[in-house]
């Protein structure tokens, strides 16, 4: 058997410094990625106690602990990338349930705004029913893609076991396809919201609550398409795709503005009111309706609480937050108990 000549020799040393170099940078941004998720969580849970563990169980709940739960497991698995002379079986394994798993998580995800935009558009139920078939037909197709495609890649035996760490693989064609999918499902979800909002401000019937889930979507459509975007460009370049595909730095940054989106809302409901077992019972309310009115007058009140003026009561019947009457008056009673008088109603 011959020996292997110098230029043998070059392309196997060339080899290790490139295998080298893409695994330093996957373990560098997975760092990144696992330190900016944990201090999320930490400077977050302030507002996950109050207003999340002491609310009702309810599917935004139950979507809420799993994402933040699961996200953190999943960036556990990213301990590999340091970790020298995996063997096959356990390389495998760890690659498989990061893989998986990191779908499973987008889909959770997915799922809370789905919800979301179905509240914002008043809860329909044929409403639903096109968001959910048209998460499956984007979803679905790509996931068999991209099973087929995983099911190509074989194991590599590590090259220089004392220096790389982790285990390798042969490149996935189609590594990027689930999230460019994912991505135009963003933008319809977000796409949705700018026309419910512009909408709603054309008939003069932007609210504190519009301006809030406008302003929240935006920052969470903004952060994750930037991150997909350096996602799918990354795992066409050899050099940084591990660091792109590998590192979890994709689903950090789902994961912390989910949360957020979550928060924030809740927040929103509980800024003038204590926390009470029915509260997040808000978050399954439509967007409010105006009542239809007869007369100019009531017009021109409706409209004004419509316009959401900061720190008023919008919620019906109107109380004028000018009116110095005492709460006791007659005409507060017969407001709480429904009782109204032509020239009183508004």
């Amino acid at each position: 058997m011959a020996s292997p000549g110098p230029g043998d020799i070059a392309q196997y040393v060339e080899e290790v410094i490139h295998i080298y170099r893409v695994m330093q940078g996957t373990k560098y941004l997975s760092v990144i990625a696992s330190t900016i998720l944990l201090v999320d969580m930490i400077t977050t849970l302030p507002s996950e106690i109050v207003y999340i563990w002491g609310s009702s169980w309810t599917f935004v709940r139950i979507m809420f602990h799993i994402n933040r739960a699961f996200s953190l497991v999943l960036l556990g698995t990213r301990l590999a990338l340091f970790m020298y002379r995996l063997t096959e079986e356990v390389g495998i394994s760890l690659s498989l349930f990061y893989t998986y798993g990191t779908i499973f998580v987008m889909c959770i995800i997915t799922s809370v705004l789905i919800v979301r935009i179905w509240l914002i558009y008043g809860k329909k139920t044929w409403f639903l029913l096109v968001l959910i078939a048209s998460a499956l037909g984007v979803t679905v197709p790509t996931l068999v893609l991209f099973q087929i495609s995983l099911m190509k890649s074989q194991w590599i035996p590590n090259p220089a076991p004392d220096v790389i760490t982790a285990c390798l693989f042969t490149p996935n064609p189609i590594a990027f396809l689930p999230y460019i999918t994912g991505l135009l499902y963003e933008t319809l979800i977000f796409s949705l919201t700018v026309y419910k909002t512009w909408k709603l401000n054309r008939q003069s019937m932007t609210t504190p609550l519009i301006i809030r889930l406008f302003t929240d979507g935006s920052s969470y459509y903004v952060v994750v398409v930037l991150s997909g975007i350096f996602t799918c460009l990354g795992a066409l370049h050899p050099l940084i795709s591990g660091a792109a595909i590998g590192s979890g730095w994709l689903l950090a940054m789902m994961s912390s503005m989910c949360s957020r989106l979550i928060l924030s809302t809740r927040a929103f409901y509980n800024k003038d009111e204590d926390l009470t077992n029915d509260f997040v019972s808000h978050e399954m309310e439509s967007l409010p309706r105006v009542p239809p009115r007869s007369d100019p007058e009531s017009t021109t009140v409706s409209s004004f609480i419509q316009m959401g003026r900061p720190g008023f009561d919008y919620s019906w019947p109107y109380q004028d937050p000018l009116d110095v009457r005492a709460p006791n008056s007659p005409h507060f009673a017969r407001r709480r108990s429904g009782e109204y008088s032509r020239d009183e109603k508004c």
